[in-house]
This record gives structure tokens, C-alpha cells and sequence, in this order.
């Protein structure tokens, strides 16, 4: 098994370099100058959701509900993350009309004009959350990785070099394509899977239809449950870095159409396989370690060379949902602090030194995630935890000044700061909103509305 693993990485990396070859200019690291095919999108956007928050995550969440609790539990994410996607057929088109943003926040100041404070607001909150999400995918992998024979902390180290490799490579070019790869693959592992889950809830009486006629919020706290993951993704994914990114490397807007929605349908593809693996959890391994549960299930219940296989499909895809986030934590420190904050009067394009910027800052963080996925390991908690400062507060600016023409920089920042502050003060307690992403979220709203009607910007 190892073995098989330490081939394929070393695969998925000399592809990685070869794709190299593309990169022309320092723009084209981060979004390739001539678009990707459409399909290649769609699996991009899809894998870069799933790896350890959506399956690993999802298994966690089953297991830790009450019995007969965990099946429609254990897909809340993919579920609300296949409904981003079918939103963004009507968002990702409109972003392409002002001009070639890389970063939403190049969208904002082709929206807004220049605005140090939104420039550096959004990036800095976004270095923080996508850092926390990488850390997800990096436990995700150290968890699996142990139930193949290697250690947590070797895991995490091999996990941080690989990553590394294929963000180097060959920057989005090679992110989409590995990408595309290894989720046919999984999707493909996972619907297999389906067969030997079912045997499994066979054996105490339970069939498919049983398990699609539970209940959708199986206990008192399952709404919570699922808002908690539901809002971030169907507020998030409209404007966060990953998709953002993608959008822009469409070659035209009905490509970033037929990519959102062909993504939506690849998440609720791999939805029933999940859930299954979630109901075999809830109902068989309830004192088992949360972290490691997704690798017992596979070794203990499926056919070893199956098992075995899986389990190497899963861990590519944490590992290119991991690469991904480390192209976006790229963009944001190349293009938008190092170029946007520090260059701010320069063609950000032109800038020279960007490209190694982007790389020097990929280095540091998989260092950075591999250091704090030693302490940190509840995948879930560790996604969403900045979610009110990132997805409540860019709401307002991003999708509500993307629809309508009176939103002005002083509407949007006075935005900006009311979802903030509201977010923060619920995190600590002070306030409690009725959600902690759609409160900030409707805050910002009515905020730029409000202060974009009061206060006109200076022409």
C-alpha cells in the first residue's frame, strides 16, 4: 500500500512540472491567460470542496449523533456545497464583466475603485480562514494515513512536502488538471463503496429506501448542525478565493456557467456514497476514534486491495483540495498584499518578482498547517471558525455590489464594518445572532444599502 501511494504522488507531481511548461507569465500561475476547458473547471471546483471537510468530516459528524442519526447528517456539507454551485450559475458569468480580476480583491477595486482598508480586510481575514481550512485537509490526511501504518506526525510532514510540490509546479494549470484526475477516480472508488455499505446495513435490517425515508434533521440539533456548515458554503462559495479563481480561469462566461452547474452535479454524485459510509459509522463504530474512523470503516468493512485503494484515492483528493489552498494563500500574498498593498501604483501584472512572492508564500504556509494540524485536529470546527469575518462580512460588498449599481466605497466599507463587528461580538458571546454567517451577512446588507444612500463618494 505504501508503496502504490509513494508512485502515485511522485505521478501526480512529474505531472504537475510537466504542466509547468504553460506558465508564460506571473499572472498565468494563478489564472492560466488562455482558460481551461469547462469540465476541467467543474471537477477543480468540486474536488476543492470535498477531501476532509465533506467525507472525513461528514463520517465524523454521523458518528458523533445518536444512533439512527447519522445518515442525511453525515452530507449537510456536500449537499449545501452542490447548491453554492447551482447558485453560481447566475454569480460566476457576471464576475467576468469588470475586466480580468485574478482575486475577488481585484474585483473589488475594479468595483469600488482603490480602497486600502477593503484591500487589506479581505485579505488578511482570508489568509486566516484559508489557513484553517488547509489545516483540515492536512488532519484529514495524517487521520487516514495512520490507518494505512504511518504515523500522525509523518503523515502531516509527507502531506505538507507533497502539497507544496504540486502548488509549485505549475500553479492553477496544474491544480485543475490533478484535480480532475484524482476525483474520477474517487468518484468512481466511492459509488463501489456504496455496495459494500449497504451489505454492511444489511446485516441489523436496513436498506436503502429505510435510510432515504429518515428524517432530514434527525434530532433537535441537526438544523444547527446543518446551518452551521450550510451557511458558510452557500454564502461563501459565491465569492470565496478557490471559486473565485476558477471563474476566472473559464475561457468565457458560458464556460463558468456550464462549470458551476456540471460541479453541483459531481458533488451530489459522491453524496449517497458518503452518506452510507456516514449511516456505517453511526451504527458500528461509535467508540471508535472520530479521526481515524473513515480508515477502519474501509479496512474493516471493504475487501483489503479495494480498501487499500480507496483509501489512496481519498488521500490525493485531500491532498489537491490542500494544493488548492495553497494557490489561493499564493494570490493572496503575491497579488494582493505584495503587489495590491505594497506596489499599489504599479500594473499589477508587471510587477516583477510576483511569481516567486507566490512561491516563497507556499512554502510558508504548508509549513505553517503542518505545524498547527498537530494540535488542532476537529476537521469541522477548524473549517468554519472564521466564517462570520469572512462569509458574513464580504456578502455585502461582493454579491450585493455585483447585482446593484448604487452600492458606492463608502456603502461598502461601512458594510465591511457593521458585519465585522456583529461577528466578532457574537463569537466572544457579547450578542447572539440568529445565525453566526447569514446574521453578519443580512447586517452587511441593509448597511450598504443604507450608508450607499446617505453618503455619495468623492468623483
Amino acid at each position: 500500500m505504501k508503496i502504490a501511494f509513494f508512485v502515485i504522488v511522485a505521478l501526480l507531481v512529474s505531472f504537475s512540472f510537466f504542466l509547468s511548461r504553460r506558465i508564460k507569465s506571473e499572472r498565468d500561475f494563478l489564472v492560466p491567460r488562455e482558460g481551461l476547458p469547462f469540465i476541467t473547471v467543474a471537477f477543480t471546483m468540486a474536488a476543492t470542496q470535498f477531501g476532509s471537510s465533506m467525507l472525513i468530516g461528514g463520517v465524523q459528524q454521523a458518528q458523533q449523533n445518536a444512533p439512527g442519526q447519522g445518515f442525511w447528517p453525515a452530507v449537510y456539507t456536500i449537499l449545501a456545497a452542490s447548491a453554492s454551485c447551482f447558485i453560481n450559475i447566475f454569480i460566476s458569468p457576471r464576475y467576468r464583466h469588470f475586466g480580468t480580476s485574478v482575486t475577488p480583491p481585484d474585483f473589488i477595486e475594479a468595483r469600488y475603485g482603490r480602497s486600502r482598508f477593503m484591500r487589506t480586510y479581505h485579505t488578511v481575514v482570508y489568509i486566516c480562514s484559508i489557513t484553517c481550512v488547509l489545516v483540515s485537509q492536512f488532519v484529514g490526511f495524517a487521520s487516514i494515513g495512520a490507518s494505512v501504518g504511518i504515523s500522525y506526525r509523518a503523515a502531516i510532514v509527507l502531506c505538507a512536502a507533497v502539497v507544496a510540490l504540486l502548488a509549485l509546479g505549475s500553479g492553477m494549470v496544474g491544480v485543475a488538471f490533478t484535480d480532475m484526475l484524482q476525483f474520477i477516480l474517487i468518484m468512481l472508488l466511492l459509488i463501489i463503496s456504496s455496495f459494500f455499505s449497504l451489505k454492511k446495513l444489511g446485516t441489523i435490517g436496513l436498506t436503502l429506501p429505510s435510510l432515504l425515508s429518515e428524517s432530514f434533521f434527525p434530532a433537535a440539533s441537526s438544523p444547527s448542525q446543518f446551518w452551521y456548515t450550510a451557511w458558510p458554503m452557500l454564502i461563501g462559495n459565491l465569492f470565496s478565493y478557490e471559486y473565485f479563481m476558477r471563474f476566472m480561469s473559464c475561457r468565457g462566461e458560458r464556460e463558468a456557467r456550464r462549470a458551476s452547474a456540471t460541479a453541483g452535479v459531481i458533488l451530489l454524485i459522491t453524496a449517497l456514497p458518503v452518506a452510507l459510509l456516514g449511516a456505517v459509522a453511526n451504527y458500528f463504530y461509535r467508540g471508535a476514534d472520530s479521526a481515524t474512523v473513515f480508515g477502519l470503516i474501509v479496512t474493516d468493512e471493504m475487501p483489503k486491495v479495494f480498501g487499500y485503494l480507496l483509501i489512496a484515492g481519498v488521500l490525493m483528493a485531500v491532498l489537491t483540495s490542500a494544493d488548492s489552498m495553497l494557490t489561493s494563500l499564493a494570490g493572496m500574498t503575491s497579488r494582493d498584499i505584495y503587489g495590491g498593498l505594497l506596489h499599489p501604483d504599479e500594473d499589477v501584472n508587471q510587477i516583477r518578482g510576483l511569481k516567486r512572492v507566490a512561491k516563497l508564500s507556499v512554502l510558508f504556509f504548508a509549513v505553517l498547517a503542518a505545524f498547527l494540524a498537530l494540535y488542532y485536529r476537529q476537521i469541522l470546527k477548524i473549517t468554519f471558525f472564521f466564517s462570520p469575518l469572512t462569509s458574513g462580512t464580504m456578502f455585502a460588498p461582493m454579491i450585493i455590489g455585483l447585482f446593484w449599481k448604487g452600492a458606492n466605497r463608502k456603502g461598502a466599507v461601512a458594510s465591511m464594518i457593521c458585519a465585522a463587528a456583529t461577528g466578532l461580538l457574537h463569537l466572544f458571546g457579547v450578542i447572539t445572532l440568529f445565525d453566526r454567517v447569514a446574521g453578519p451577512a443580512l447586517i452587511g446588507s441593509v448597511a450598504i444599502i443604507v450608508f450607499s444612500l446617505l453618503l455619495k463618494d468623492r468623483p
